[in-house]
């Protein structure tokens, strides 16, 4: 184990060792602004890469761009602000303006009728990382994406 001048807790390399900083009693189904970030399992850069200061996305990065994008068809009552693709992570703000089941009459490909399900962030994001992975599994299998251990 490794420690960094002025760390009380050891570092061991190649692990995470961050903990959570959520409130465990908090109800993330409340109105509000939510920043999120999520990485690629053991950091990966699945999804483009930096040139010259620019991020390039490739197919999957642009795939990954397009289910953020999708976010308010599925959830009445969630929008998306800003997002970024990096090349093993991303990061956006969703605004959650409902509590509750909220009734949904935008219907696309197929999405669930009627009322929606209640909106969280856990709700979400656990759909956002469904698709994307369901959607980089496809790729790996018909487009030679880089394939990935365990997790996406």
């Amino acid at each position: 184990m490794l420690m960094d001048e002025g760390d009380s807790m050891p570092q061991v390399p190649d692990r995470h060792n961050r903990r959570s900083i959520r409130p465990k009693e908090y109800e993330y189904a409340q109105p509000g602004a939510y920043f999120f970030t999520t990485c690629t399992q053991t950091r990966a850069c699945l999804f483009g890469e930096i040139v010259e200061y620019q991020m390039k996305l490739n197919s999957a990065g642009e795939m990954v761009n397009k289910v953020w994008h999708e976010i308010p068809a599925h959830y009445a009552g969630v929008e998306i602000d800003v997002f970024v693709v990096m090349p093993n992570h991303v990061q956006g703000i969703l605004e959650n303006s409902h509590v509750g089941a909220v009734p949904c009459d935008r219907p696309k490909n197929g999405q669930p009728q009627g009322v929606a399900p209640t909106l969280s962030l856990p709700e979400v994001t656990h759909r956002f990382k469904t698709m994307t992975t369901k959607r980089y599994v496809d790729g790996v299998k018909k487009m030679d994406w880089l394939p990935f251990p365990k997790r996406l």
